[in-house]
């Protein structure tokens, strides 16, 4: 069990947080709003929280979590007996509870991935050059990250053949980066040779994809991924692990929240620079989405992220749902082109063009230039010989109004 020590020192360790006693308790700000307060006798600490995550919070055990007769209106006051809680709650309670009350900023990386998941499950298999040309086209559209390329066995996964040609062909712009996707030891050396920015592990959390997608075990998934964290930060490559059927399994079924936790938990040993979770197969809703957003969140991940799949209608809802639980990167594809060739029935990614046109309207600056993007899904759908499923390429942006970058 956690000691008041325990919590004054990662109380202290947030940015921003001053400590006070008053009236015989210690008290802990941001500001002059108090997020965190022991009981005169340090048994009790009172937390402030949004109304929203109060059913999370006493929707356990009645005698670890009690509601105050009275409290600050602007927040919700819940108390918790130190005695009751285990590390990894108290830790998840001030971490949340300081969340609530510092300035929201919303920092927001697009990644396009059509390169990649948009193109991999094609019946057109494009040439190195076109696919090349494309990424080039989303870099100068203003895309700051793209999945360029992915280090797959090509008799596996035909249209992503060659990928150290992309890599070679491909005209890069500063400020650019420039991933590629890897699934195993092999494929990391590949991409590291082929001179990538930035690594992209998949990892999967249930063991009958992991088998089909990957040939391999979650378990053993995991271990890779730890080796592969270490690798990367040796050769100075930030790395991503993606949870690949995050949301639910095309063979297993649902997926249970506490499954990716257990799984997240293991590889957050070697502490991985983002961690992304994924509906494969675009299954999701929001709730989901806000639930292991706001879960990576809590587990102290440096960095969450999300990846949705539009294959139900419910995408972009998830993407907001994602952003407002705290994740700091979202997936996307020029067009909605997409799928994945070991999970049936997926169908495209959400819309990079749809995405941006979201954000914008909600006041978040993505800085892509949202007329460019449609022209790039034209051109991709060209390419490709068919019309993208994308609703802004199609429809165009607000009547009589100039798309913004």
């Amino acid at each position: 069990m956690p000691t008041i020590d325990d919590v004054r020192a990662l109380a202290m360790s947030l940015p921003g947080t001053t400590e006070a006693r008053v009236r015989g308790r210690v008290k802990f700000r941001v500001g002059r709003i108090v997020y965190l307060a022991f009981s005169r006798d340090e048994t009790e600490l009172g937390f402030a929280f949004p109304k929203e995550q109060r059913e999370w919070l006493i929707g356990g055990d009645p005698e670890k979590f009690m509601l105050p007769a009275a409290g600050d209106l602007r927040y919700n006051w819940v108390l918790a007996r130190l005695a009751a809680l285990a590390e990894v709650e108290m830790r998840a309670l001030v971490l949340d509870a300081w969340r609530m009350v510092v300035p929201k900023k919303v920092s927001l990386l697009i990644c396009d991935v059509g390169p990649r998941d948009g193109l991999q499950n094609e019946s057109t298999i494009l040439d190195p050059p076109v696919r090349a040309e494309l990424i080039e086209r989303l870099a100068g559209a203003g895309l700051s990250r793209v999945e360029a390329v992915s280090f797959v066995n090509p008799a596996l996964v035909p249209p992503m053949a060659g990928a150290e040609e992309v890599m070679g062909l491909v005209k890069r712009k500063p400020g650019t980066v420039y991933s590629g996707l890897v699934l195993n030891e092999k494929g990391y050396d590949r991409a590291r040779a082929a001179g990538v920015d930035a690594i992209n592990y998949a990892l999967p959390v249930t063991d009958t994809f992991a088998r089909r997608n990957q040939n391999t075990t979650v378990a053993d998934a995991i271990a890779t991924g730890r080796r592969l964290v270490a690798r990367a930060r040796a050769d100075g490559l930030p790395i991503t692990l993606t949870l690949s059927v995050a949301f639910g399994c095309p063979f297993e079924g649902p997926v249970a929240p506490a499954r990716v936790f257990e799984v997240v938990g293991q590889a957050l040993e070697t502490a991985p620079d983002e961690v992304v979770v994924a509906d494969t197969i675009g299954v999701g809703v929001p709730r989901q989405a806000k639930e292991l957003v706001s879960g990576l969140v809590r587990l102290g991940v440096r960095r969450a992220g999300a990846h949705f799949h539009n294959t139900r209608n419910t995408g972009l809802a998830n993407a907001l749902a994602a952003l407002e639980a705290g994740a700091e990167v979202l997936d996307a594809s020029v067009g909605g082109a997409g799928g994945c060739p070991f999970a049936p029935r997926a169908t495209g990614n959400i819309a990079t063009e749809d995405l941006v046109y979201l954000l914008e309207g909600q006041g978040v600056r993505t800085g892509i230039d949202l007329d460019a993007l449609i022209e790039i899904a034209g051109w991709l759908g060209n390419q490709l010989g068919r019309e993208l499923p994308g609703m802004v390429s199609r429809a165009g942006p607000f009547p009589g109004e100039p798309a913004r970058a």
